[in-house]
C-alpha cells in the first residue's frame, strides 16, 4: 500500500501499480509527504517508514520514484535546534517545520508565558522539546543554559539566531536607550549565541547557523536606523562565520524575510488597514508571505539539498526589494509606453 501526495506524477502512479501496489492519493505538497507517511503509518499501520524505500527498487536498481522517496522522507532525527526568540511568532513557527522533520525542539524567550505556549504547540508534532528563559544580551546565560542542553542531549546541531527588537522611529528623534536595545538584542545577541554555541559545534566539527535578516539591511529604510544597522552588523558576521568557520564544517546562512503576516506585525508595522494595504501594493506579488512560507524557506537551508549552501542570505519578500524602474514604472509601464508612442508620432508628423 503506497501513500502519496496528489502532486506525484501521474508515470509514477502507474509504476507503482504495475508493481500491484494500492495506491491511495492524499492532499498535500511533497514537501510535507514525510509527516503525512508517519500520519499514515499510526493511523493505519500501511508500512514501516525505515523500509519506505525498498519497494522503489527493482532488482537493485532504482527506479524513477526512489529518488522521489528519499525527497519525501528526509529526516532529522539527531538535530537539536535553538532558535532564541522561539516561543513565539516566525521563531515557534521555524521550531515546527524542523519538528515535523524529526528533530529535538529547544526554545528560548524572556517570557515563560510564550514558552509555555510554544512548547504546547509545537509538542502536538510529537517531538521532544525543551524550554528555557533567557535573555540573549547575557553571556552568562547563554552559557549556564548551552551547558544544559549539552547535558540534555550531548549536542547542538542548529543554531536560529531569531531575537529581535524593532519599531518604527525616526533617526533624529530615536532614543539613546532605544538604539542600545534593538543593537543589543539583534546584534550582540546573535554573536553571543553564535560564538558560545559556535564553540561546541567546532568541536564537533560540524553544526549550522542560520540568521533571521530583513532586507533593510542592505537597502535602507526610513524609520529603521536601529534595526537596519543591526541587521546589516548580522549580515555581515553571516558571511564572515561562513568563511572563518567553513574549517570546521560549520555552514553559516540567513534568510531575509519580506511583510509576512503576524499580529506582532499589524501592531508594530501595519496598525491600520490603509498602511498594511499600501504597503501590500507596493509588494510585486500582491500579498503577504505566510509565516509558514518563511518557515519553510529556513528549513531548506537547513536541510540536506543545502549542504553547500554557506555564506548566502536567501531573501523571501515578493520581490519587494527589486527595484521597480523609474517613477515605479511597473504601475505605469502601460501609461509609459502610449506616451512615448504618442511622442514618436507626433514627431513623425512634424517632420
Amino acid at each position: 500500500h503506497v501513500y502519496m501526495p496528489k502532486d506525484v506524477p501521474a508515470t509514477f502512479q502507474v509504476e507503482c501499480k504495475e508493481l500491484g501496489a494500492q495506491v491511495t492519493l492524499v492532499d498535500g505538497l511533497i514537501n510535507d509527504c514525510g509527516a503525512r507517511v508517519r500520519e499514515g503509518v499510526a493511523a493505519h499501520g500501511w508500512f514501516d517508514v525505515s523500509t519506505l524505500k525498498e519497494p522503489y527498487r527493482i532488482e537493485g536498481k532504482k527506479t524513477m520514484g526512489y529518488e522521489l522517496a528519499e525527497q519525501l522522507n528526509w529526516t532529522l532525527p539527531d538535530v537539536v535546534i535553538y532558535p532564541t526568540g522561539g516561543g513565539t511568532g516566525l521563531g515557534k513557527a521555524i521550531a515546527v517545520q524542523y519538528a515535523k522533520h524529526g528533530a529535538k525542539i529547544v526554545i528560548c524567550s524572556r517570557s515563560a508565558e510564550h514558552l509555555e505556549s510554544g512548547k504546547a504547540d509545537i509538542e502536538t508534532t510529537g517531538a521532544e522539546v525543551m524550554t528555557w528563559q533567557l535573555d540573549v544580551r547575557e553571556t552568562d546565560q547563554i552559557k549556564i543554559f548551552t551547558k544544559a542542553v549539552m547535558e540534555r542531549f550531548g549536542r547542538i546541531d542548529i543554531l536560529v539566531n531569531n531575537a529581535a527588537g524593532n519599531f518604527i522611529y525616526p533617526a533624529e528623534k530615536l532614543p539613546l536607550r532605544g538604539w542600545k536595545s534593538v543593537i543589543d538584542i539583534v546584534l550582540n545577541g546573535s554573536f553571543f549565541c553564535s560564538q558560545i554555541i559556535g564553540q561546541e559545534m567546532i568541536k564537533r566539527n560540524s553544526g549550522q547557523i542560520l540568521n533571521i535578516l530583513a532586507t533593510y539591511a542592505w537597502t535602507g529604510g526610513p524609520g529603521t536606523i536601529h534595526s537596519a544597522s543591526a541587521k546589516a552588523g548580522v549580515l555581515a558576521m553571516t558571511r564572515t562565520l561562513a568563511v572563518e568557520w567553513a574549517q570546521h564544517n560549520i555552514r553559516v546562512n540567513a534568510i531575509a524575510p519580506g511583510p509576512f503576516d503576524t499580529q506582532g506585525a499589524k501592531v508594530r508595522l501595519w496598525p491600520t488597514e490603509e498602511i498594511e494595504a499600501n504597503i501590500r501594493n507596493k509588494v510585486p506579488l500582491k500579498r503577504f508571505a505566510g509565516v509558514e512560507e518563511v518557515a519553510q524557506a529556513a528549513l531548506y537551508l537547513s536541510s540536506p539539498y543545502a549542504s553547500y549552501i554557506t555564506g548566502e542570505c536567501l531573501t523571501i519578500d515578493g520581490g519587494a526589494w527589486l527595484g521597480k524602474g523609474i517613477g515605479d514604472m511597473v504601475e505605469n509601464l502601460d501609461e509609459f509606453v502610449q506616451m512615448r508612442e504618442a511622442a514618436k508620432r507626433a514627431k513623425r508628423e512634424q517632420s
